[in-house]
């Protein structure tokens, strides 16, 4: 009795002990023996096939994060920083910047609508997209929008759609925005002005012809503009009120002056603080574009 005992629980419950410490520690060759014709084998099977899943998820994983600039990308006159918090293995959040010879630059922002291998798979496809049109010489955010819906359409149908923003900064401080339905973004003006730059427009992959508009802005040296997904804004505190487009306003407004790093960290650890021990539902980006020098400047 004793040895059924052993041979029937203990083995196979030490054998899945096993399996659960190669999931904390990513040994995703490990294998829990099937040895009883069971259902412990059952379970065992299962943790099998979990820990290959963890595997392709990791590699999914490490691909995206390579998708996205892991330092700020800057000219003269320009500065691009980036940071993307996932709440699940893989994410939809996509921002990157690309640079011309003139010191002009073109940068987006986007989120893909859900979670998972399908929404990595479109912003790894997006990513190659606008490399190919900023190499042909496109600036024109609308443009960049029209081509890009015009893709999506074409190759997944309407089965994932985008929210995205695309900019055009040239160094003498000018900048032009469109929007495909993304949050819009704050200017941060050095004198302590915030506003909130409203550019409408439809997602990525909705309507086939869709119309993109591209809108003006001008910064001056010390000045940037905070984009965001919305995964910011909605993540919810205990009392089920999200932390809203109004609360980002007054928690920017101390931190002009600060550095891009920093004002990021800031706004993770004031999410944080009001999220408290609420779960993150959604993956949250924040980018800040900030006017370093302006042309005329020694």
């Amino acid at each position: 009795i004793f040895w059924r005992i052993h041979q029937g629980v203990v083995v196979p419950a030490n054998a899945l002990v096993e399996g659960i410490a190669a999931m904390s520690r990513k040994d995703f060759n490990h294998q829990i023996p099937l040895l009883t014709g069971d259902e412990w084998d059952d379970l065992a099977e299962t943790f099998n096939q979990t820990l290959a899943g963890m595997e392709e998820l990791e590699v999914a994983r490490t691909v995206q994060t390579r998708l996205l600039p892991n330092k700020p990308v800057q000219t003269r006159e320009w500065c691009f920083t980036g940071e993307n918090i996932m709440t699940s293995g893989v994410g939809g959040d996509y921002y990157d910047a690309f640079l011309f010879d003139d010191g002009s630059c073109v940068f987006a922002v986007g989120d893909v609508s859900g979670h998972g291998v399908s929404a990595a798979l479109l912003v790894g496809m997006v990513k190659a997209a606008m490399q190919i049109l900023t190499a042909r010489g496109m600036r024109s955010p609308s443009d960049f929008l029209k081509r890009l819906n015009g893709l999506v359409l074409r190759h997944l149908g309407k089965k994932l759609a985008m929210t995205m923003l695309v900019g055009y900064a040239t160094p003498d401080g000018k900048l032009s925005l469109a929007n495909a339905g993304h949050p819009y973004p704050y200017l941060c003006r050095k004198t302590g002005h915030v506003q909130q730059l409203q550019a409408p427009g439809y997602p990525v992959g909705i309507i086939e012809r869709a119309k993109y508009k591209d809108f003006q802005a001008e910064l001056n040296a010390g000045d940037f503009i905070v984009f965001y997904s919305d995964g910011l804004v909605e993540q919810t505190g205990p009392g089920k009120e999200s932390f809203g487009y109004s609360r980002l306003g007054e928690s920017l407004k101390p931190l002009i002056g600060y550095s891009a790093k920093d004002l990021i960290r800031s706004l993770q650890e004031g999410l944080v603080t009001y999220s408290q021990t609420t779960q993150w539902n959604d993956d949250v980006t924040v980018v800040v574009f900030q006017r370093l020098s302006s042309l005329n400047a020694s």
